[in-house]
């Protein structure tokens, strides 16, 4: 009897462990920003109106509050460390004034742009960064999950395989005008193993590390998607053609275009307008402007068809000796380029002696 009631206790920690193994069903956690944005559909939002932004800028940043039946993989605390790590990315840039961390708890669920309107009220911020993320958790059981089921092996045999993917996405909102600026976002894959017994344990730490990983790959997404937005912010719109414009003033009031904090960038247009300005003037008090124009045209027209004929020789030349079996060239690609670049070099030699051609004319007739 003794021997039974041993044997007893001996095989009903096996039993109930057997119970844990097999594969876990997949877990996915989700939250998101246009969820809270716009809960009664994108279609149905106020379109966004023209941007008008006052630097130093003040930025809040914060996650987007789930639904009240979608459980968390990471604490508040988590969640405030993660966006301070984001903050400090964002301090370099010399357009961003102040940079304030949102409590989670401020944002309710569905609250929209009303909600940020009241953040703003509050903290006095100008732009919004939200988070969002998307967490999806893999546990199988290996082979060893099974050949260590004693009392003691699923304590210490890490037989599960568990597989974290999260990707955290962020979008950039201007919060008086409705607009998005800009997004982007990170990601990350978590691989390790637990036990039977630890499983849950391993499944949370594992969940954080995803969101560390994934918030370094979204830092370097960010500072990419911000510097990109300035560039384009200079030339009038927040993303281009048909998305809403655009007008960034300085610290003295003055408008911030593409001709500003460019390193002294200028467009092709004016360089070619203030190259002809220099041609129409004399070079020499002395010497007759009429000569002066005479290499100016020659030399262009010369380069410009001696590239074109070198570039029509070159392939012409190779692709005979080909037929000819006394070279390889392959498909022909590279000797195909180096006509493409003669030809079209060729041609703006030609264009440049055109058109002093054509200002030596109308200086003729002054």
């Amino acid at each position: 009897m003794r021997q039974r009631i041993a044997l007893l206790f001996i095989l009903l920690p096996c039993l109930v462990l057997a119970g844990c193994g097999g594969t876990w069903r997949p877990t996915q956690r989700t939250n998101s920003a246009l969820d809270f944005l716009y809960p009664e559909g994108v279609s149905a939002a106020t379109p966004a109106r023209e941007v008008v932004l006052r630097l130093p800028v003040r930025v809040g940043l914060a996650f987007a509050p789930n639904e009240p039946s979608e459980p968390d993989p990471i604490t508040e605390e988590q969640k405030q460390k993660l966006l301070a790590e984001v903050a400090q990315a964002f301090k370099a840039h010399q357009g961003i004034g102040h940079l304030e961390v949102v409590p989670t708890a401020y944002l309710q669920p569905g609250g929209g742009f009303a909600n940020l309107d009241q953040v703003k009220a509050l903290l006095g911020v100008d732009l919004m960064v939200l988070l969002s993320y998307n967490q999806a958790q893999f546990t199988e059981s290996t082979r060893a999950s099974w050949t260590y089921l004693t009392v003691v092996g699923p304590l210490l045999i890490e037989g599960e395989k568990n597989d974290t993917r999260t990707l955290i996405d962020a979008v950039v909102y201007d919060v008086g005008s409705r607009a998005l600026l800009f997004r982007a976002a990170g990601e990350s894959t978590v691989k390790g193993r637990s036990s039977p017994l630890n499983v849950d344990r391993k499944r949370r730490k594992f969940a954080a590390e995803g969101f560390e990983k994934a918030t370094d790959g979204l830092i370097a997404n960010l500072n990419t998607a911000l510097a990109q937005f300035e560039q384009q912010a200079k030339n009038g719109t927040v993303q281009g053609p048909g998305t809403p414009a655009i007008a960034m003033y300085d610290r003295q009031g003055q408008r911030i275009t593409s001709g500003e904090n460019g390193g002294g960038a200028v467009g092709a247009l004016e360089l070619f307008g203030a190259a002809l300005l220099m041609l129409a003037s004399p070079f020499h008090p002395r010497r007759s402007p009429m000569k002066s124009f005479r290499p100016l045209i020659h030399v262009p027209l010369i380069l410009g068809a001696a590239l074109i004929t070198l570039g029509y020789s070159q392939f012409f030349l190779f692709f005979g000796l080909d037929k000819l079996g006394v070279v390889d060239i392959g498909n022909g690609l590279g000797h195909g380029l180096i006509l493409w670049f003669c030809v079209h070099l060729g041609l703006i030699f030609l264009l440049i002696g055109v058109a002093v051609a054509s200002v030596k004319a109308l200086w003729k007739r002054r």
